[in-house]
């Protein structure tokens, strides 16, 4: 998160976004959500609702209520 919002380092987006990824790979929950929501935003990476929504529906099967929640507008908006 450092690295995505330059606190104590100069900011890097797609250093972010490597880190993220690394650990949601890895099974970490939050980092999973962040990676969602890189996808989701574009930053860092190219924009993909697709991929947005599954590494937020993997947050959301571990138990993030934060991710299920972005999980179910997201798939209102791309699936209405």
């Amino acid at each position: 998160m450092c690295y995505r919002d330059g606190m104590g380092v100069e900011q890097n987006i797609k250093r972010a976004f490597e880190l993220f990824q690394q650990a949601a790979e890895a099974g970490d929950v939050d980092a999973q959500y962040c990676l969602g929501q890189a996808y989701e935003n574009g930053q860092g990476v190219a924009q993909s609702d697709q991929l947005a929504e599954e590494w937020y529906a993997k947050g959301a099967a571990a138990g993030d209520s934060d991710a299920q929640e972005i999980l179910d507008i997201l798939r209102k908006r791309t699936h209405g």
